[in-house]
Parts: structure tokens; sequence; C-alpha cells
């Protein structure tokens, strides 16, 4: 290797990047074990549909989530996913509070 990789960032491709802050804000709030599974379980079920659609229409689809940080932890995992599975790159998530409607 010419150049030694030193911080996260240096791993990332660009797309990945504009989800870096969002990884160092994300983890130190995950206090405990539990908290994580749920987020992990809701992940799984709210991007399995979309992520199975979009690989085998290569169509785009929408996501919506109630907050800011789950918005934060689906786009890192996408962001991660897709670089074995370049489809997942076509799920978009929205940010859409609980009792908002749809615009």
């Amino acid at each position: 290797m010419s150049a030694s990789l030193t911080t996260r960032s240096d791993f990332l491709d660009p797309l990945s990047r504009c989800v870096e802050e969002a990884y160092d804000a994300i983890i130190p709030e995950a206090s405990d074990v539990a908290e994580i599974v749920d987020i992990v379980a809701r992940a799984v079920d709210c991007l399995t549909g979309p992520v199975l659609r979009g690989a085998a229409s290569g169509k785009p689809s929408v996501v919506t989530v109630p907050d800011q940080r789950t918005a934060a932890i689906f786009r890192l995992a996408l962001s991660q996913t897709s670089e074995k599975r370049p489809t997942d790159a076509l799920v978009e998530i929205v940010v859409q509070p609980k009792g908002a409607g749809r615009a």
C-alpha cells in the first residue's frame, strides 16, 4: 500500500462521506444493546422490501421515517450495503414526523 489510511473517511467513497457525521452522532447515543437491536430490527423491517424491489426492477423507492436520527442510521446502512449491492442506492430515505401528512 502506498499511503496509510488514518481516518474512517479515508475508507469512504464520496457518497458515503455525507453520512460520516451522522455516524459520529449516532454511535455515542446508542447506550444499550436493546436500543441497537431495536434500530436494526426497524431497519430490516422498513428496508427489506424497497431494497428487494430496487434489485429486481432497478427503480427507485422512498422509505419514510419519523425522525432525523432514524434517517441518518438508515442512510448510513444503505451507504454501506450499496458498496456490494449498488441498487441499494436507489432507496431514498425521507423524514416524515408521526402525524404529518404526505406532501
